[in-house]
């Protein structure tokens, strides 16, 4: 095996785990949006905490599909708005 193959192999496996890191921090943002609108709905963080997740506001807003499930998950936490 010459070092050309072994640096390709290393560039491969650090790209898989960078595409992972991603795709894993990007769901992990999308779930914490849950526990975090409990913590504001309960007093334990400022409402202003919120302002984090405006991207997906954005996206609710412009996906109805999306907007369907933020609204689905948001309410296993804070339960549904009042009528």
């Amino acid at each position: 095996m010459t070092t050309d193959e072994t640096d390709d192999g290393k560039r491969s496996s650090l790209g898989t785990i960078l595409i992972a890191v991603i795709v894993f921090l990007g769901v992990a943002y999308v779930l914490s949006c849950g526990p975090v609108l409990w913590l504001c709905e309960h007093g334990y963080l400022a409402s202003q905490a919120r302002i984090v997740y405006s991207p997906l506001d954005e996206l609710a807003i412009r996906s109805e599909l999306a907007g369907t499930a933020l609204e689905w998950y948001a309410e296993l936490w804070v339960g549904p708005p009042p009528p």
